[in-house]
């Protein structure tokens, strides 16, 4: 199974029990579950903008 898929699958997994979460009992809050859509999506972000700063390798053929 491709990286993607799986990455991409956790993310929805997240936030969808984090929003499930939200009506949460006294023992659990959803905090977790936000917290890791947060730095995903924050990750996302950080990644797209420092994309034109990344030196790519010449390929050699050899």
């Amino acid at each position: 199974m491709p990286a993607l898929v799986v990455i991409g699958l956790w993310a929805l997994l997240q936030f969808i029990n984090g929003f499930g979460s939200i009506t949460a009992s006294e023992e659990t809050s959803g905090v977790a579950y936000m917290a890791h859509v947060g730095g995903f999506i924050a990750g996302l972000v950080g990644a797209f903008l420092l994309r034109p700063f990344v030196h790519q390798r010449p390929r050699y053929l050899g």
